[in-house]
């Protein structure tokens, strides 16, 4: 039986309905038949949110069709066309395993350096909200752990804060969810600073930028 595609894996994913398990052609075919027959619409989100699952399902499945190929392909008694089209097929699903391989790779270098880029973002912050920076009178330099955390929900709730806020959104954000980081006697010093405390009251995105955190 030939495993099912990532096409038909994508699918089912998009739908909620993939499960880490083996599926052939035609099982993947039969439910993506009762789901178009529900005319359940499809949510792409998930199945790129599933993309690491469909790559090992994927995987392992070529794996196990390479196998079972291989050892029709050494039977003695096999005609040669027969073995010259069990070898076309072989050659196909070792291709898309190097395919599949390469993609892996590429995920994790971008991975990589998303992490690296963020990490560098966390300390430029860091060092703007530092001693030397122009909020220095109004708030306390936070930790790296606070800034992305920050982040992470400002990124998460709105998206085009840095554009349309700038520093201020973080720093509201920050002393929202930290309030130790606001220095109490704080007073503005200019007007380019501001008022720290009419920022945070006039900043409406902080009503619901909360950070979650875990333990």
């Amino acid at each position: 039986m030939k495993p099912a595609s990532e096409a038909q894996l994508r699918r089912l994913a998009a739908h909620g309905r993939l499960e880490d398990k083996d599926y052939t052609m035609k099982e993947a075919s039969d439910l993506i038949g009762a789901i178009l027959e529900a005319n359940e619409e499809p949510i792409w989100n998930l199945a790129d949110q599933n993309q690491s699952l469909i790559r090992n399902i994927e995987t392992l499945q070529i794996k196990k069709a390479i196998r079972n190929l291989e050892k029709q392909i050494a039977i003695e008694r096999l005609m040669k066309k027969e073995r010259c089209n069990l070898s076309d097929e072989l050659d196909i699903y070792q291709d898309r395993l190097v395919q599949i391989g390469e993609s892996k790779n590429e995920t994790k270098e971008s991975l990589r350096e998303e992490k690296e880029m963020q990490k560098e973002r966390i300390l430029e912050f860091q060092e703007e909200l530092g001693p030397d920076g122009m909020w220095s009178d109004f708030i306390k330099k936070p930790n790296q752990s606070q800034i992305k955390q920050s982040l992470e929900a400002l990124d998460r709730e709105y998206p085009n804060w840095e554009r349309d806020k700038g520093l201020e959104a973080l720093i509201a954000t920050l002393t929202s969810n930290f309030p130790e980081l606001q220095k109490r006697d704080s007073q503005p010093v200019n007007k380019s600073k501001g008022c720290l405390s009419l920022l945070v009251i006039s900043f409406a995105i902080i009503t619901f930028v909360s950070i979650k955190i875990y333990s």
